[in-house]
Parts: C-alpha cells; sequence; structure tokens
C-alpha cells in the first residue's frame, strides 16, 4: 500500500508536459489571428499578411538578451524580407511606448514594432510570458516554430528555408 502511494505524485509530473504539448499541437492545427498596433498607430493584422511567412519577436527594452539580439534580428530581417518574410517586433504591455520608440530610433530598427496595450497579442500567441520569444509562421497563418530565449539562428534559417521551398512548390 505504502509503495503504491508513493508513485502517485508521478502522474501529475507526467500530465504537465503533455497538456503543454496538446495546447502547442493545436496551435499548429489552426492560423493565429492577431491585430498589432504600430508605433506609428497604424494596424496590421495577421490576416493581412497571410501569404507570407512572419516571424514575431516578443520583447522588452528592460531585457538585456533582447536588446543584444536586435542587431542580428534587424540582419536578419533584410536577408529575408525581399524574399517575402514579413517581420513585427511585439514589445511587451508594461513597456511604456516613448521607451519603446527610443529604443527603436537609438538600434535603428528595419522591421515594424507593434505596442500591445491591453496583452491581447501576447494572450493570441498562448500568454506568452518570458522573453525573448520568436514564432515563426508559416503562410496559412499556422505556428511553425516558437523559440523562447537567445535566438539559434541557425535553426532560424533552416525553418525560414523549409517554409521558403514549401511555399514554391505550391
Amino acid at each position: 500500500m505504502m509503495r503504491l502511494r508513493k508513485r502517485w505524485w508521478i502522474v501529475p509530473l507526467l500530465l504537465v508536459p503533455l497538456a503543454a504539448g496538446l495546447a502547442a499541437w493545436r496551435a499548429h492545427l489552426q492560423p493565429v489571428e492577431a491585430r498589432f498596433t504600430l508605433l506609428d498607430s497604424q494596424h496590421v493584422t495577421l490576416q493581412s499578411l497571410r501569404g507570407h511567412p512572419v516571424l514575431i519577436s516578443f520583447w522588452a527594452t528592460t531585457c538585456r538578451p533582447c536588446l543584444n539580439e536586435i542587431p542580428a534580428l534587424s540582419a536578419f530581417y533584410r536577408r529575408w524580407h525581399p524574399q517575402g518574410m514579413d517581420m513585427i517586433a511585439v514589445a511587451m504591455p508594461y513597456d511604456p511606448p516613448w521607451s519603446v520608440a527610443d529604443v527603436q530610433q537609438r538600434l535603428h530598427i528595419p522591421y515594424p514594432v507593434a505596442l500591445d496595450f491591453n496583452g491581447a497579442v501576447i494572450h493570441a500567441f498562448g500568454d506568452i510570458t518570458l522573453i525573448p520569444t520568436t514564432v515563426l509562421l508559416g503562410p496559412d497563418g499556422r505556428e511553425r516554430w516558437r523559440h523562447t530565449g537567445t535566438l539559434d539562428f541557425a535553426r532560424l534559417r533552416a525553418s525560414m528555408r523549409a517554409i521558403l521551398k514549401e511555399n514554391q512548390n505550391d
């Protein structure tokens, strides 16, 4: 009897990763829908970007790893945007707009930067809490790749090549 009781604590530990895996699997089935408010007050929807891969970068002005990867993300954007990739950087809801605008100007960010005033965008992507988080959507709007932490640009490039190759074969 004692032996059986000791093993029951394992069940919840096994269910947590299973539930997370199911949520990620479901995310791949449906296109992500979100509306972005850019720093210049324009609005962009993911629906309007369909037909192109879209890279979404979640960041904050107070996040040192986020700021450190901006030059590499800018180079990635310059390399892949001419081939059809769109990109949007989403500042976390707690970031003041003036601070986000200052970083965009100071670091010469070439891609659109969005403000997420009410957290609707981070919610649309599964309640992003850890940054930096980068999400790559396919032309169909479905999530194809996600990474939390400092980017592995080799894996990101491989994912982008695969998506563009698929798009050429369709």
